[in-house]
């Protein structure tokens, strides 16, 4: 553990102490390094957030007349950093455009994981992955069907295909 964090651990520790006094322990530096040894790898706000909740009596099975045992507290602090850990990765990961993770109009699967909002449309308009170039007939059947849907793209063929 480097020097900062455990002094940013050892400041909540001794929060953590004080809130408890009939706790005292008659050698407090070899109690700090029992309890920074189980806090090894956990982060900080993990650490905050279980000191915070045993100093305010939220502690399930927690009676609250003395300081958590190191093993009690690495127990709750492993809670709030699993928690924490899961709200980061989610915050991190890409959030996906639409929702449809892939669509198959019988020519094998589409990832749209990775597709812009425009780029899912042109798949769900022509059927097809995006930047690949229609051919004159699949075109004009586009069209058509883009009209029975209510689609429609403004160009004079448009009009005369209705017709």
């Amino acid at each position: 553990m480097d020097k900062e964090t455990a002094t940013a651990i050892t400041k909540h520790l001794q929060v953590l102490f004080s809130a408890f006094p009939a706790a005292q322990r008659s050698d407090e530096v070899l109690a700090a390094r029992t309890y920074l040894d189980v806090l090894e790898g956990f982060t900080i706000e993990a650490v905050e957030q279980s000191v915070r909740q045993f100093i305010t009596g939220n502690v399930q099975n927690h009676d609250g007349r003395f300081a958590p045992s190191a093993a009690e507290l690495s127990r709750n602090v492993k809670q709030w950093d699993d928690v924490i850990r899961a709200r980061v990765a989610r915050l991190a990961a890409p959030p996906l455009a639409s929702g449809i993770l892939s669509v198959d109009f019988g020519s094998g699967p589409i990832d749209m994981t990775k597709l812009t909002l425009a780029e899912q449309d042109e798949v769900l308009r022509t059927g097809k992955p995006p930047h690949v170039k229609l051919g004159p007939a699949e075109v004009k059947i586009q069209r058509m069907s883009d009209q029975r849907r209510g689609f429609s793209t403004g160009d004079k063929d448009d009009h005369e295909a209705a017709a």
